[in-house]
């Protein structure tokens, strides 16, 4: 290929121009990314809130699994019972504490 010269360029005229309205697409395109970030946002809120109540479900079964040995040791008379204040019901110890005064 050679040199270019000045008359070898030749303007390009187009016969139709036709110009397209995108803020249509541009807005959709907007709200879908902030769709996308709140549904990001609350899959991690879920799954935190998922984790916390299989936690707490689990705390649940260990302290009722506590209160059933508790009571069927409280029948087979290992726990004495306290007796009950006037108002305020029943006291079950639920753990005992050995203290020494020589720790």
């Amino acid at each position: 290929n050679g040199k270019a010269k000045k008359g070898d360029i030749r303007p390009i005229y187009a016969k139709i121009i036709s110009a397209v309205d995108t803020t249509d697409r541009d807005d959709a395109i907007c709200s879908l990314e902030a769709e996308k970030q709140k549904r990001n946002h609350l899959e991690k809120l879920h799954l935190a809130t998922s984790m916390q109540c299989h936690m707490y479900a689990s705390h649940n079964r260990k302290l009722r699994k506590e209160i059933e040995e508790l009571k069927s040791r409280l029948k087979l008379g290992f726990l004495p019972a306290l007796p009950p204040v006037p108002g305020h019901g029943f006291y079950v110890p639920l753990r005992s504490i050995l203290a020494s005064p020589d720790k």
